[in-house]
């Protein structure tokens, strides 16, 4: 089986905790990007997984977007 790439994203306030923070399993990189980049970024926080280990992480404010918060390993 292929490896995944897992996107938890959730408000800042209200996280679910853990996988019910799990919002897509995606082929590549990009296709989570993609989502990511679609949803407003408003007091919300982001990680990508792959391989069991977080591979890009962010949040966004009301002043900015997750463009200018990611963090990618």
């Amino acid at each position: 089986m292929k490896d995944k790439y897992l996107l938890f994203l959730g408000d800042l306030f209200y996280p679910s905790g853990g996988w019910m923070d799990l919002v897509g399993v995606f082929d590549s990189f990009s296709e989570a990007r993609d989502v990511i980049e679609s949803i407003s970024p408003f007091n919300r926080w982001f990680h990508v997984v792959f391989n069991g280990k977080i591979i890009a992480k962010g949040q966004g404010t009301l002043d900015d977007d997750y463009k200018d918060q990611w963090e990618v390993e």
